[in-house]
């Protein structure tokens, strides 16, 4: 009886799955015939009483980290950190199963496998046999999920199909391989996971935004949180960070939060070594308008571009300002509540007494902490409604140095940011930020607005001393993230990264007298790459616990917090530095570029599988992703700004995303600082030669195809789509340059189109035995993209360039 038996388990021993994964997808497969069979503990029993033959798995046991947090008192006396810091944990993690980060979820596999007893000693030998898949009935994999076509049967009588990656392949994952078979639900499966529920979010979330191909609209209840996370979690969590703040942050803060009011004497923190005035040319194409603008002027978009005779008042709300400098960073505070909404903005400044010099420094700047310096925050309040103002209401003067990068805690502190008359105290909540000394540090920023009958003017705070001040052993931060409305993430230049949750008794100090020694220690500390780590983000709020980072080894890589040495993933290596990247909450993935100017997601599921969604014509430097509406803003280093949706990409490889330009910009430094001499007015200009070859007839060239069935040329090619050739013809209209005076440009109204994600063809790329390689003026490139976070003003963006420009407006259609 028991030949049987061992001829049907010899059948089957070529197919070698990975452990367990027939009894994770068993449902996805069935037969026309035959008797349903389930995955019973009789055969797995069987399985592994059997010799030992084949391909045998054993888990390995997790390596000891060493503990790079040795205590520096032993070794050398240190006056800004008493003592380092231990590392929290064996190997820096968490038990499976045990939240780390005080967000309201739960998984019923996982709570179990924490409460059931761990067996001790070795673990036992098990041999791997593959199994048939077990048939299960259809309507187990999509009942419920509208939308979702339904499985087609395609076995005979007696048989019964495996999937394709059970035939001689082996994967080490948890999950079937991709690309089993051409057919979407199975796409979707990979994607999103084999449950109704995980499915049934995403296509709640394409119905929703269906109509939406770019920018946002502005059509009642078009912006929705995510449909990832249930509504009671969000407000339980919203909850309990409020409650903490009022019990015990409030007052930590005001313990060891040192600040004082400047006046006057505050305007020294804003100085920068560009010029005071900057030229721009923006408006109507056909007729556009200079501008000199001084430093921090806005200029209402309302006043470029006027109404129609038809219309009484210009529907454009946004504005320009001139900050002065390359803008490094901004970010919206949370208020959901209120009209006015604050943007904090920080911009390069220097050190006037250094003297270092690009490339002659024996010192890598990048890995070494600055000099302390002054420097500032500038927190610019927006009016949202029609015919609103933008006004500078304060500004952070710290001693630090640059802040390199600022985060706002993505739950307010408290219901409203100000007092029920407007002209009380304004509370935006916590900030958290990276200063060029080394340190991170938290600010708990509220100042109080102008009384009534009193001249309105911006606040000039002087920041002294920070509640929560941390540096890193041996390195310096590099990037930040708040894993939730309590826990910050920090990695650093040596490809460490730390959490810090503000909860914990250990994150402030007992007494004030020990506050301007106390480092506090993280629980979580792990090396996460072998290089600098460049950018640094998390799935919050659906996906708390997962964390991407990118490095400078070109490597992007996903890790679980609740089990960092087992669940994580990279993607293939690249040739470029991946210096940005943001969550898309809709998509469940992250957004990040790719060498050949296009910008991928990577799924949390699929993280090594790359999909390309968007494209630009230069390199992407920047983008930004809204937590209300799926569209994406990409910023490209020739200073355009593209916004899509990549939602329908994601679901459908086949759809051909539309994009469009929001603007773009350029800047043109003084003439005699040109690195070429500068044409002469009867000299022909290039780009014109382009434009008169266009309208030239295609079928005088003889190299050009005249098949009709001959491919079109590109769309993004197309003049319809570009407004750039009447603005030219307009500018002969403006009065003359002073061309030793630096000058920008923006120009807007370019059309959707479908660009193509694969890369130019050679004929495009090479030239006469040269590689074509376009340099752009750095000035000119998008250096920072933000989207509202807020409910009811998520169709407003903010971008900054280098040029020192700072554009804000509401986008939606």
């Amino acid at each position: 009886m028991a030949q049987p038996a061992e001829s049907s388990r010899r059948r089957t021993r070529g197919a070698v799955k990975s452990y367990r994964v027939d009894q994770l997808y068993n449902f996805l497969e069935e037969s026309s015939g035959g008797e349903e069979r389930s995955g019973s503990d009789d055969e797995d029993a069987r399985l592994e009483d059997a010799p030992d033959e084949g391909d045998v798995f054993e888990p390995l046991e997790e390596e000891d980290q060493e503990d790079e947090f040795v205590d520096e008192g032993e070794a050398r006396s240190d006056e800004d950190d008493g003592e380092a810091w231990s590392n929290a944990g064996e190997d820096g993690a968490v038990p499976r199963g045990e939240s780390i980060i005080e967000v309201d979820y739960s998984d019923k596999e996982e709570d179990d496998a924490a409460t059931k007893p761990k067996k001790k000693g070795r673990p036992k030998k098990v041999s791997i046999r593959p199994v048939v898949p077990t048939p299960q009935p259809v309507n187990q994999f999509n009942s419920g999920v509208s939308g979702l076509p339904a499985k087609r049967t395609t076995t005979t009588a007696n048989t019964v199909r495996t999937p394709w990656s059970a035939i001689n392949k082996e994967h080490a994952r948890g999950v079937e391989e991709w690309g089993r078979s051409g057919r979407l639900n199975d796409r979707w499966v990979d994607l999103f996971g084999p449950d109704t529920n995980d499915i049934g979010e995403v296509f709640r979330t394409r119905d929703y935004w269906i109509n939406q191909e770019t920018l946002p609209s502005k059509q009642e209840n078009h912006l929705h949180r995510t449909f990832y996370q249930p509504k009671d979690a969000r407000e339980r969590e919203i909850a309990s960070t409020r409650k903490w703040y009022e019990r015990f942050g409030r007052d930590a803060f005001a313990a060891g939060q040192k600040s004082k009011e400047l006046g006057d004497r505050g305007s020294a923190y804003l100085v920068n070594t560009d010029p005071a005035t900057l030229n721009l040319i923006m408006g109507n194409n056909n007729n556009p308008t200079m501008l000199t603008m001084s430093q921090r002027a806005p200029v209402s978009l309302a006043e470029l571009f006027p109404a129609q005779p038809s219309v009484a008042r210009s529907s454009r709300r946004g504005w320009v300002i001139n900050l002065g400098s390359k803008v490094m960073e901004a970010q919206w505070a949370p208020n959901e509540h209120g009209s006015t909404q604050y943007l904090a903005v920080s911009v390069e400044q220097k050190d006037p007494t250094s003297r270092y010099k690009p490339m002659e420094s024996a010192k890598a700047p990048a890995f070494i902490a600055s000099k302390q310096f002054p420097a500032s925050i500038q927190i610019w309040a927006f009016d949202t409604l029609q015919g609103g103002s933008a006004r500078l209401d304060l500004v952070i003067c710290t001693d630090w140095g640059m802040p390199r990068q600022l985060r706002w805690c993505p739950i307010a502190a408290t219901d409203k940011v100000g007092s029920e008359d407007g002209r009380g105290m304004v509370h935006l909540g916590l900030l958290a930020g990276l200063w060029t000394d080394g340190r991170v540090r938290i600010l708990d920023i509220a100042f109080q607005k102008p009384k009534p009958g009193q001249t309105p003017c911006h606040r000039y705070i002087h920041y002294s001393k920070a509640a929560f001040d941390i540096h890193i052993p041996g390195t310096i931060p590099s990037c930040l993230h708040w894993l939730s409305g309590t826990s910050l993430a920090v990695a650093s230049a040596g490809g460490t990264l730390a959490i810090w949750t503000l909860t914990r008794p250990e994150t402030f100090p007992a007494s004030t007298s020990a506050q301007s020694r106390y480092n506090a220690r993280p629980w979580f500390y792990k090396r996460v790459g072998c290089t600098y780590v460049l950018t640094l983000s998390s799935g919050w709020p659906s996906r708390p616990s997962f964390v991407s980072i990118t490095t400078g080894d070109g490597y992007s890589r996903l890790f679980d917090l609740r089990s960092p040495t087992l669940d994580n993933c990279s993607t293939p290596r690249g040739r470029m530095l991946v210096n940005t990247q943001a969550w898309h909450e809709h998509s469940q993935s992250f957004i990040m570029p790719e060498e050949n100017y296009n910008v991928r997601n990577n799924t949390i599921r699929r993280y090594y599988a790359s999909m390309g969604t968007l494209r630009l014509e230069s390199p992407v430097v920047r983008c930004a992703t809204s937590p209300v509406h799926p569209g994406v803003l990409i910023g490209g280093a020739d200073g355009s700004v593209m916004t899509g949706n990549p939602l329908g990409r994601v679901l459908n490889y086949k759809d051909r995303p539309w994009q469009q330009i929001w603007f773009a910009h350029s800047w043109r430094g003084p003439l005699d600082q040109l690195a070429l001499p500068a044409p002469n007015d009867n000299d022909e200009d290039d780009d014109e030669n382009e434009d008169e070859d266009e309208d030239e007839d295609t079928s005088s060239n003889p190299d050009t195809p005249t098949d009709p069935t001959s491919e079109a040329p590109a769309p993004a090619r197309a003049r319809p789509t570009s407004p750039i050739r009447p603005f030219r013809e307009a500018l002969d209209t403006l009065p003359r340059l002073n061309p030793l005076e630096p000058c920008t440009r923006m120009v807007e109204g370019f059309r959707l189109h479908q660009a193509s994600l694969l890369a130019p063809s050679e004929s495009k790329t090479y030239l006469e035995g040269g590689k074509l390689i376009t340099i752009f003026e750095e000035r000119s490139a998008v250096t920072a993209l933000t989207w509202n976070p807020n409910l009811k003003y998520g169709s407003w963006a903010a971008a900054g360039l280098g040029s020192g420009l700072l554009r804000v407006e509401d986008v939606g259609v």
